[in-house]
């Protein structure tokens, strides 16, 4: 999870320089405190997992996390190489949710 939050962090970076949006420190801030909280939030639900013996909820957390900063990467890596293969995983993984989950995913939300 950790690695996938750096990875989304360096996308990003390479995106807004590419758009020639610039880099804010803001965005800087927001990831640390992000990849902050996804470590404490892991490591919490760790100790409970370890605590309780019920369920591996860390494991599940984590893997969500990584799928939501997979989709961010997607979407930068789209921007920043505009090739037709990233838009085209982007609509297949955008297909596949409004199928699983009925809710449309776009940027017209």
């Amino acid at each position: 999870a950790v690695g996938a939050v750096l990875l989304d962090f360096a996308t990003g970076i390479i995106s807004a320089l590419v758009q020639k949006k610039g880099i804010k420190s803001s965005k800087l801030w927001k990831t640390l405190f992000k990849l902050f909280f996804v470590t404490l939030f892991i490591m919490l639900l760790y100790s409970m997992d370890t605590e309780f013996h019920i369920i591996e909820l860390h494991r599940i957390v984590a893997w969500l996390i990584v799928g939501f900063e997979a989709w961010s990467i997607l979407e930068n890596m789209a921007k920043i190489t505009d090739h037709k293969i990233f838009r085209i995983l982007k609509e297949f993984m955008e297909d596949k949710i409004e199928k699983q989950t009925g809710v449309k995913i776009g940027d017209d939300y």
